[in-house]
């Protein structure tokens, strides 16, 4: 893409603030376990915005950071729920030891 250059300052200051701002919610999400990858499609499927459009994913970020902070908090429970199974492997009553863990 061919950016001109009087319009180059704002487009490479949007360009770099969606990328902290992905990189941002990627890296809490990352924290409770899992992949890169895996944390960077949770953050382009939570955005409802055009993912080419640096301006609208930062803005969407933006408007919605407490729908943000609950995905992030909904992949540390998932990680310790994960972590609670793994402990509780190959017991009859596991999935009530991580109902009960988890309440």
């Amino acid at each position: 893409e061919v950016v001109a250059w009087e319009g180059a300052r704002a487009y490479f200051y949007k360009r770099a603030a969606r990328r902290l701002a992905v990189d941002a919610l990627a890296k809490a999400i990352m924290a409770s376990g899992g992949t890169l990858e895996s944390a960077r499609s949770k953050v382009e499927d939570f955005v409802q915005a055009d993912w080419e459009d640096d301006a609208a994913v930062l803005a969407y970020l933006e408007a919605n950071a407490d729908g943000a902070a609950a995905m992030v908090a909904a992949a540390e429970k998932e990680a310790i729920v994960d972590q609670l199974k793994d402990i509780f492997a190959g017991r009859a009553d596991a999935d009530a030891l991580v109902a009960a863990a988890m309440a």
